[in-house]
């Protein structure tokens, strides 16, 4: 009987009997080319859907341990994205690199874990540089290395689960060498004076006045802010603390003015707007900006180094930068300290002396900022298209 396969999960499949309004479950049993069915009681697409991925996820408990030549590969990255990673904001990220997992390991017949050999990885990696070369972009290492690492936190998090005997080895391409690049003061205001849009200025303002990451700075929310004992907390209500971590930091003379004014004009409670949204991604802006501006090897990232090289010029304590920064060895200390006025008081008042005097007069793009407005429910974040 024919079996139109209608979607897929893994090594699982969604197929549609005609004689049936039912979706079914199918896969292969590992081992063999024996294909197995079970129906989902539904003709609901998405419902059908939700049953496949709880199928998978109940099949993954309380098994034995096997040997990787006999645990499917698709099982244990979709079940690695979809249950170990839920929730964080890397499982977005991790569904589009399961794309070219899934397209690779179809097209190379790859079944198991135990496939998976170093060649085959290599085989992987140079598709992937080829897929980009063709579509006029390139593929660093660190974009490489990210996507092997979801299979090996996929096969680790099995063989911590006590799925799989072993793990296989996954290799990784040699790290890029450490962002060096910062702006000088000129550059700075190079940069600031190249802006024609008020989301790049309030971007740029609160990156360099608190050497946040883009992330952090992108989903910083009104909640966080708290003008009264004069604070950040960059890690949000509810959120867990990771190696990138968001530290508290103190509000600059310089910054203030921008935060009250960010607060008001937000139709959504978070700081960085566009067309009266979220932002989730700068990167087309802040690129144009940079070009307008005459600089090269500039990214968002840029300002979080230039802030932190250029307070160490000015004398400014390593602690005081580390507590800025958010190093992991200032988090004993800062546990205490940040209840203090006093908390990295020297790296506020750095960041003053440094950027203070260029960004006290509004440029023109923030004198158009739009009036502000006060929705019931806040949007969701987006990449903005400027």
């Amino acid at each position: 009987m024919f079996y139109e396969k209608v979607w897929a999960h893994g090594a699982y499949s969604l197929v549609k009997r005609p004689d049936s309004p039912h979706y079914y479950i199918t896969w292969c049993q590992p081992g063999t080319e024996r294909y197995k069915r079970q129906s989902t009681r539904t003709d609901d697409l998405e419902a059908a859907k939700h049953e496949l991925v709880e199928f998978v996820h109940r099949r993954s408990r309380g098994r034995r341990p096997e040997g990787p030549e006999s645990i499917s590969i698709q099982d244990a990255l979709s079940d690695y994205v979809e249950h170990t990673l839920h929730g964080r904001p890397s499982q977005y990220k991790c569904r589009r690199w399961l794309d070219n997992w899934f397209v690779f390991l179809d097209n190379e017949g790859i079944r198991f874990i135990g496939d998976l050999t170093p060649d085959a990885q290599t085989r992987y990696i140079a598709w992937r540089k080829a897929s980009a070369a063709e579509a006029g972009r390139t593929l660093s290492n660190a974009t490489i290395n990210r996507e092997m690492d979801v299979v090996k936190g996929a096969i680790s998090a099995y063989f911590e689960r006590g799925f799989i005997t072993r793990k296989p080895a996954i290799i990784s391409l040699p790290k890029p060498p450490p962002r060096d690049r910062f702006l000088t003061v000129t550059e700075v205001n190079r940069l600031l004076n190249a802006v024609t849009a008020p989301h790049i200025r309030r971007f740029i303002v609160i990156s360099l006045q608190t050497l946040q990451r883009p992330a952090a700075v992108l989903g910083l929310h009104a909640n966080q802010v708290d003008l009264e004992r004069n604070r950040i907390d960059f890690l949000p209500a509810g959120s867990i603390q990771t190696k990138k971590r968001r530290p508290i930091v103190p509000i600059t003379s310089t910054l203030r003015p921008e935060l009250e004014r960010a607060i008001q004009e937000s139709s959504t409670g978070f700081l960085i707007e566009f067309k009266g949204l979220p932002v989730s991604s700068i990167k087309t802006a802040f690129r144009k900006t940079v070009k307008r501006a005459g600089l090269v090897g500039v990214s968002p990232y840029t300002l979080r180094h230039t802030g932190a090289t250029l307070l160490a010029g000015a004398g400014v304590s390593l602690w005081e930068i580390g507590g800025m920064l958010g190093h992991t060895h200032q988090r004993t200390t800062e546990i205490y300290a940040k209840h203090t006025p006093e908390y990295l008081a020297g790296a506020a008042k750095g960041l003053d002396d440094l950027f203070g005097a260029m960004m006290a007069s509004e440029s023109v793009c923030a004198r158009r900022a739009p009036e502000p407005i006060y929705p019931q429910q806040w949007k969701t974040p987006q990449s903005e298209a400027a």
